[in-house]
């Protein structure tokens, strides 16, 4: 595990939460995230949900 000191030193020169604490949760999974992987944004849950959502439109 790493010390407080280095998360709290990494965190002020930018580093994102996210990165520091190795996963992120998005749409009720937990996902690995680190410098290569973009952090998913809690915007995005908004426009999984209406693209899973049932249109109302009838098909055919």
């Amino acid at each position: 595990m790493r010390s407080s000191t280095c998360l709290v030193a990494r965190r002020s020169l930018g580093f994102p939460v996210a990165y520091l604490v190795g996963t992120r949760e998005f749409y009720g999974r937990a996902f690995a995230v680190g410098p290569g992987v973009l952090i998913p944004r809690p915007e995005t849950e908004t426009v999984v949900a209406a693209a899973l959502a049932p249109s109302g439109a009838a098909s055919g």
